[in-house]
């Protein structure tokens, strides 16, 4: 019989730096008990074993095998393998990085999260294996992995397999996936009339988290350093519009970033047309009374009313001068919740100064 021998290296012919390469030996007429011999550079190495573990290789390494054969007769007696010729390579370093869409944080209800590989040195063609709580996805083998099936507290990693030469496999860090409920946010205004063209305004939001961010808006525009839940603003004219931004940090805050109805000025200083005087009325909303203040002195008879939305004048005040500073009241407790509108008549001057306003 006629013995044959032939080696093969885990690492081919490209072995790395600092890395163990085993050779492992296929032998055919051996008999029982075949006899090993390994050899690096035509010395003798390792033991009587079909593998042989060079763990310090060198470029230009020359590795084979000498088989004896314990068979009866064998014709020749020794074979010698095939050469295994080295080249060393350094090791390269691959990494491998999860990334989520829309967020490893899942707002539910949720469709899914999208998760993507980030990752370097894979090579001409990586390989990627996805990891759920430790145990390897069935068909979980592209550069992205989409599921809907997750749970609170879950974790996801990736394995990615360069074949790049003396690169070896990266696994990443697993990231943990936390659910919450969606949150609906909300915010309204509320004011406080202060007098003097002045008022003070509140935010009031819904779930806005623990610091929520606030930016105060004047006719639709931010106001400088007014980043408060309370503002006071101070020279308002009617038609000036109040509101406000507010972003939660709420997790799961839906919007996240809203902003307030407008509040409209209606009241506060207007201007008589074809006169100088400016005329201030407050507060509003008013509730038990409604002032009007003058900034000039108006001689002459004047008529304070108030009107419904029907035109029909349901309070009026009669005074004999309007005095530059002082308010004249005019009751409304009496009056149902609602808008009106309040009227300033002076015959003399033959003027009429008109002004919205709500009663609580």
């Amino acid at each position: 019989v006629t013995p044959t021998i032939s080696i093969v290296s885990n690492f081919g012919t490209q072995a790395c730096l600092n890395t163990p390469v085993t050779f492992t030996a296929t032998i055919s007429n051996g008999g029982s008990a075949p006899l090993y011999q390994w050899r690096r550079n035509g010395l003798p190495v390792g033991g009587n074993s079909a593998t042989y573990i060079l763990n310090t290789p060198s470029t230009g390494d020359v590795i084979n095998c000498v088989l004896t054969s314990t068979e009866a007769c064998p014709s020749p007696a020794s074979v010698t393998s095939n050469s295994i010729t080295l080249t060393v390579n350094p090791v390269g370093l691959a990494t491998v990085g999860v990334l989520a869409s829309p967020d490893t944080i899942m707002c539910m209800p949720s469709s899914g999260v999208l998760f993507y590989s980030n990752f370097t040195n894979g090579g001409t063609n990586p390989q990627f294996q996805w990891i759920v709580n430790g145990v390897d996805v069935t068909g979980g083998n592209t550069p992205t992995f989409f599921t809907n099936s997750l749970s609170s507290g879950d974790t996801v990693a990736v394995r990615m397999t360069s074949n790049a030469t003396c690169v070896f496999p990266a696994t990443s860090r697993a990231v943990r996936i936390l659910q919450y409920p969606r949150l609906a946010t909300a915010v309204n205004i509320t004011i406080e009339e202060l007098g003097n063209q002045t008022k003070r305004f509140t935010a009031n939001v819904i779930n806005g988290g623990s610091a929520p961010k606030y930016q105060w808006l004047r006719n639709d525009k931010p106001v400088p350093g007014e980043t408060n839940p309370t503002y006071t603003a101070t020279g308002l004219n009617n038609g000036e519009r109040i509101s406000i931004e507010v972003t939660s940090n709420a997790i799961c805050a839906m919007p996240q970033i809203l902003v307030s109805n407008a509040y409209t000025v209606t009241t506060g200083i207007q201007r008589v047309a074809g006169s100088d005087v400016q005329i201030t009325t407050y507060p509003n909303p008013a509730d038990a009374v409604i002032h009007v203040r003058t900034d000039k002195t108006i001689s002459g008879n004047s008529e304070v009313r108030i009107l419904d939305k029907l035109g029909q004048v349901v309070a009026v005040q009669k005074v004999n001068s309007l005095k530059a500073g002082e308010a004249i009241s005019v009751s409304t407790g009496h009056l149902a919740a609602g808008t009106y509108t309040i009227q300033v008549v002076n015959t003399e001057h033959s003027f009429i100064y008109n002004a919205r306003f709500t009663k609580l």
